[in-house]
């Protein structure tokens, strides 16, 4: 079953974003989530009060990175702050190691 973007599934079979969904993750999610570069430009700034020199910041299920990568553009400027995303589907980290070289992986 064809679920968008050119992401299958089997029926029967439960959600997973491994199988190839990385490469058409980005644009699927964008349809899928209402406002979803809105909420991370709110996150963003509310990590404004979180995110200082020495900071350590993580995001858990980065997925291919945006919210990472968002927010480490948003505070790149800040001294010796290291961003790291987890993320458990290797696919999604090798997209997002791509696209933000400067955020762990």
């Amino acid at each position: 079953m064809e679920v968008g973007n050119e992401i299958f599934i089997n029926d029967g079979s439960q959600w997973s974003f491994r199988n190839c969904v990385a490469k058409h993750f980005d644009e699927h999610v964008r349809q899928s989530i209402p406002l979803y570069d809105v909420g991370h430009e709110l996150i963003c700034h509310l990590s404004d009060f979180f995110i200082h020199d020495n900071a350590l910041c993580y995001e858990l299920g980065s997925a291919t990175g945006n919210l990472i990568g968002r927010v480490y553009q948003h505070h790149k400027s800040k001294k010796d702050v290291r961003f790291i995303g987890i993320e458990e589907v290797e696919e999604m980290n090798s997209i997002a190691q791509l696209k933000f070289p400067e955020v762990e992986f």
